[in-house]
């Protein structure tokens, strides 16, 4: 087993950067601390240059380096937690306020002179353990990586970052298997698909594949699905790992074959409900064969290694002829892929085993959590949020994770990770101590060593169970899935805690708010989807916090005292689906929130005294307010038009209104000053009148979501010169549905004369259309029209005809979604559409609530 260096090597980094920033506190350091600290940074800095070196070094490293790897690392931490101690136990550095000078730097360290020499009792040890670990190597005869250079052709690579700065926008990525098609062939023999419904063999309603794991029994699943969900009027697609969770099984099938804004309750649903409402089948699903896709993915990122490189990697991995690959042979192509990351990408990898198996993994959550634990920082002009989508997208390409969903912008909206990939990375992580996994699927070795970051992948009291004999004094991370039950807070360091993940826990109570509200360095608070009501005044106390996400719990507001958070850059509030906001924060000030770059699912009504202040948020990226309720006329409303007006100008990138009836979208048709240039993501929801004006200089707009009360000709006849649109839907928000809207979309269609026309020229780079509502009236597409479009998608109780759609030349997928109320007409109409060869038609019907 080669060593892991990539979180070391970023351990190290992220350290230097915190030991110059105490070297650059002139009250901070009492007396001959200064020389132990400059010491010991010194000291790393060479250490670093080691571990980059060994980063490109072979895989022949010794049990002597090994240990003396660990011993860097283990240290690198303890330094890192002394730090952090140091940042929260001691105030500000007085120096900035000249106002009495003398007086308060006197009464500073008179202050702090306990906590001070506290840790600076720490740092000196920590010198000699520096000092110790660098006799120890010159003892011991560990050698310089260079001395290693004559060893097989197992290095890691260098890569352009900018050359992957965003993520590709995609729709349909779907993969024909290889080497299976005999396999495929069988399969689909057995299903009769070319048979009607009625002569099919009523017998067979399993297929089963088996294999050792990677050599590609989702493969062909997927593919087989893909190929024939067509033929299937209800269907879903989930994967199911050993240990699974039935009740959220039965949720997801659920959440396909019926719509889930129809269905708000569906968390709360017993197992025998869901079951008794889902009569389905079950398809795993997945990607390429594993040993295919890595080698594919490792090939794609080396475009200037020769034939003769590879042909001696092929030799390292395949020393003997074999007549198939095995489950060894598996191992060693993922071997050889992890040598081949720089030491970033190995740490992103490892950040892997945070999840479960099988899970389905925000690629948002996993990136904004990358950043929070300082493995991703601003480089070469990039932001670390670019910084972290350029590691993403490395990952992706060299097949480390594979897409599962994209959003309609064509941005990868979640990932999985193949399970024997994920169960090398866990092993990985284990041996590096990096990350302890307790629970879920893997048997791994209890640590010996202090535990640094904790996932609690088990539910009920067994998690309990597994940490009680262990020390949590040192950890810095803390993800909980499913349940808190037995699980103590007060366990836990709050000086050093600096992510928590309890996203979907349940079991949340008062106390545990109470408990996270001391943990005074934290970064990172996901309390999404928890049972969660209230969030205490207290909160005001975690000075460092970056991210809080409130998405789909019941916290209506935050307490004023939010306000106070400086460092706050990102807000997660409310449900979309449902269109509940959490109130807007009574106070917002430049001063207090001038890091805020995130702002959403807020609420705005005539109480809302925030309104104002929403002008000093300068730097906001994304506002979404899921419920606007507003007087016509009334000064809230003045505030808001005016405030949305600024920051358009200072760099606003998405922008989601829903308003339910305040008539305050058809307002900005009148802003007076430039329009909101930067906007790459609009969201108009409401009964809106007419598109304004504006939105035809929005040069950068990629995302664009209208109410369906503006699907007009005219309209498409507007937006059809927009360079960079990507995704166009209309729309009803599923919470307020006009009772007058079905009549809005008949007088649409009658100025249209009883058809809505798309243009023939046009929509250059759109691909992706959709259309939810009551009624779809009747679409005609010319020939020449939207010559990228992929994919077009439809929800509908009514339906009047889909024209002209069989001569877009890029067209692959129509996916219609049919209410079971729908009438007999429209259900002609689909199956009508049905006989179309190309593009493929699919056919959901949905079930009412």
């Amino acid at each position: 087993m080669e060593l892991v260096v990539g979180a070391s090597n970023t351990t190290m980094r992220s350290l230097l950067g915190k030991l110059g920033g105490l070297l650059a506190q002139e009250y901070a350091l009492m007396s001959g601390v200064r020389g132990d600290v400059q010491y010991i940074n010194d000291e790393l800095a060479s250490m670093q240059a080691f571990l980059r070196d060994l980063s490109t070094a072979p895989d022949r490293h010794d049990n002597r380096l090994k240990d003396w790897m660990k011993q860097i690392r283990d240290m690198g931490y303890d330094i890192e937690d002394c730090i952090d101690d140091f940042a929260h136990r001691i105030p500000r550095d007085p120096s900035s306020d000249f106002k009495c000078l003398f007086i308060r730097t006197r009464f500073y360290e008179l202050r702090t002179w306990w906590p001070r020499r506290n840790i600076a009792s720490k740092i000196a040890e920590l010198k000699v353990r520096a000092q110790q670990i660098g006799k120890r190597r010159r003892r011991y005869g560990v050698d310089n990586p260079i001395n290693l250079n004559n060893g097989p052709l197992v290095r890691a690579v260098t890569y352009e970052i900018a050359e992957h700065q965003l993520t590709g926008h995609q729709l349909i990525v779907t993969k024909e298997p290889v080497g299976v098609t005999a396999d495929m062939k069988k399969l689909e023999d057995w299903l009769d698909l070319d048979k009607p419904v009625e002569m099919c063999d009523k017998e067979r309603i399993v297929l089963s594949i088996a294999g050792f794991g990677g050599v590609g029994k989702t493969t062909i699943a997927m593919a087989l699905y893909q190929n024939a969900r067509d033929k299937f009027d209800c269907r879903a697609s989930v994967t199911v790992s050993q240990n699974y969770d039935q009740g959220a099984v039965l949720r997801m099938i659920l959440k396909q074959v019926k719509p889930h804004e129809s269905d708000p309750n569906i968390e709360g649903r017993s197992h025998s409900e869901l079951m008794e409402e889902l009569k389905t089948y079950l398809a795993e699903k997945r990607g390429l064969p594993l040993a295919i896709v890595t080698m594919a993915g490792i090939v794609a990122s080396n475009p200037r290694k020769s034939i003769k490189d590879w042909k001696e990697a092929c030799n390292s991995l395949f020393p003997e002829l074999m007549p198939s690959l095995t489950l060894d042979g598996v191992t060693r192509i993922l071997d050889y892929c992890y040598n081949d990351l720089p030491a970033d990408l190995r740490t992103c990898s490892l950040y892997l085993s945070i999840f479960p198996k099988g899970s389905k993994i925000s690629r948002k959550r996993f990136t904004r959590r990358l950043i929070a634990e300082g493995f991703v920082s601003e480089k070469q002009g990039l932001s670390d949020e670019e910084v972290a989508e350029t590691y993403f997208n490395q990952l992706i390409k060299r097949k480390i994770i594979r897409p599962v969903e994209h959003s309609s912008n064509g941005k990868i909206k979640s990932f999985q990770v193949h399970d024997m990939v994920l169960e090398y990375i866990v092993s990985k992580s284990s041996e590096e101590n990096f990350i302890t996994v307790v629970g879920g699927h893997w048997l791994v070795p209890m640590p010996t060593n202090k535990i640094r970051r904790l996932s609690v992948q088990s539910s009920g009291s067994e998690h309990g169970n597994s940490t009680k004999h262990m020390n949590l004094s040192q950890v810095r991370s803390l993800t909980m899935f499913r349940s808190l039950d037995q699980l103590h807070f007060h366990s836990f360091n709050n000086g050093i805690l600096q992510v928590l993940d309890l996203e979907g826990c349940k079991g949340l109570k008062e106390k545990h708010l109470n408990d996270m509200c001391r943990m005074l360095v934290l970064k990172y608070l996901s309390l999404r989807q928890t049972d969660i009501s209230k969030i205490p005044s207290k909160i005001a106390k975690l000075e460092y916090l970056e991210t809080l996400d409130l998405r789909e719990t019941n916290v209506t507001e935050l307490p004023k005292s939010a306000g106070q958070l400086k460092r706050i850059i990102n807000i997660f509030g409310g449900n979309k689906s449902s269109r509940k906001g959490l109130k807007l924060p009574q106070e917002i000030t430049k001063e207090t929130m001038k890091a805020l770059r995130v702002l959403s699912g807020i609420e705005i009504d005539d109480k809302s005294t925030g309104v104002a202040g929403l002008h000093q948020l300068t730097g906001l990226r994304k506002l979404a307010i899921y419920k606007l309720r507003l007087q016509k006329g009334s000064e809230t409303l003045t505030q808001l038009g005016s405030a949305i007006e600024y920051l358009g100008s200072c760099g606003l990138q998405t922008l989601v209104l829903n308003d339910e009836g305040s008539d305050f979208i058809n307002l900005l048709d009148t802003m007076s000053g430039a329009p909101p240039r930067y906007l790459s993501a609009l969201e108009l929801s409401g009964n809106l009148k007419d598109v304004p004006q504006w939105i035809t200089k929005l040069s950068n707009l990629n995302k664009l979501t209208l109410s369906v009360t503006v699907l007009r000709t005219d309209t498409f006849v507007l937006l059809r010169d927009l360079p960079l649109l990507f995704s166009l839907t209309f729309s009803l928000s599923a919470a307020k549905q006009d009772e007058a809207i079905v009549d809005i979309i008949d007088d649409n269609k009658s100025q249209s004369g009883g058809v809505i026309y798309v243009p023939g020229e046009g929509f250059k780079s759109l691909k992706l259309l959709r259309f939810f509502a009551p009624l779809v009236p009747k679409l005609s597409f010319p020939e020449d029209a939207m010559p990228a479009l992929e994919r077009i998608e439809m929800r509908f109780e009514a339906f009047e005809g889909l024209f002209g759609v069989d001569t877009l030349k890029s067209l692959k997928e129509v996916h219609l979604r049919v209410n079971s109320t729908a009438d007999d007409i429209t259900n002609f109409i689909v199956d009508d559409l049905k006989a179309i060869k190309a593009p493929k038609i699919i056919v959901d019907h949905v079930i009412s609530s």
